[in-house]
């Protein structure tokens, strides 16, 4: 498997792995244990609030809680504490074996503040974005039918649309692998629903993205967001982490390839770029 960081010019934007386990009642002195182990790499810390939800025999009640953001001096990655949830945030990514390693340590870390933890569920997300480049159209990127959907008749252009697909995957772990898949305003590239880390620097092809927006009022781009995740319902280490995560990047990764056109992946592999 080729992990899609190598590419010269791939369409990540960000990646997100997240791991849920039971409400914590002593999030600030946890927080306190993390940030020590962590201080080497993610020197900066900021703390803000979150609103979650209690469900009571009768009622739903919100209820603010702490949320700690411990990044990293050049601001491209970031571990996200809040009261149910550990997330590494990234908007650069080198390849599956280096984030894999980020996540290795991240998760060592959190042994070392709250041992034992039993984990519930872990998640695994990728945020790409489609541009026109290359000679091709942002359709042209996606395999059929996708593909197909883009222009219609002559004259016509398809402004929005979103597809989403859900798998299960059987292995080692059971999987519910979702997919999101359309196209949207360059002004407003995010996929729907996704929480992002706004102090992280924006990553390169987020970055282009904007620019293209800025030089064509109504210029069109295309998502795909791949969202892995598998119950988990036990205590695990380091190198069990480590390896579920590994197992959902492949689903990952076998989604992206299938979904895409081999035209537009030889252009994110070779680095032809005219967006």
């Amino acid at each position: 498997m080729q992990p899609l960081g190598t590419w010269k010019n791939a369409p990540l934007a960000y990646v997100v792995a997240e791991v849920r386990f039971g409400s914590l009642l002593s999030l600030d002195s946890i927080a306190g244990r993390l940030q020590e182990s962590l201080v080497s790499q993610f020197p900066r810390l900021i703390k803000g609030q979150a609103v979650a939800l209690n469900f009571g025999a009768q009622v739903m009640t919100p209820q603010v809680v702490p949320r700690f953001h411990f990044l990293s001096e050049d601001g491209r990655t970031g571990v996200v504490l809040g009261h149910d949830t550990l997330a590494v945030h990234a908007t650069t990514y080198i390849d599956s074996a280096h984030f894999a390693q980020v996540l290795r340590e991240v998760w060592g870390a959190w042994l070392h503040a709250w041992p034992k933890t039993f984990v519930e569920r872990l998640g695994m997300r990728y945020w790409d974005i489609v541009l026109p480049e290359g000679g091709l159209s942002v359709g042209d990127f996606f395999a059929a039918p996708f593909s197909g959907i883009e222009t219609l008749w002559p004259g016509g252009r398809l402004s929005r649309h979103t597809h989403e697909l859900v798998y299960e995957v059987a292995g080692p772990i059971t999987q519910s692998t979702v997919v999101r898949a359309g196209t949207v305003p360059a002004a407003q590239p995010y996929p729907p629903a996704f929480f992002f880390v706004p102090e992280l620097s924006p990553s390169e092809r987020l970055q282009r993205a904007t620019a293209l927006a800025q030089r064509e009022k109504d210029a069109t781009i295309a998502f795909l967001d791949v969202d892995a995740s598998a119950e988990i319902k036990r205590i695990v280490d380091a190198d069990t982490f480590v390896d579920c995560a590994k197992i959902l990047h492949q689903s990952q990764s076998a989604v992206f390839k299938a979904l895409t056109s081999e035209r537009g992946q030889t252009i994110w592999k070779d680095g032809v770029s005219d967006a």
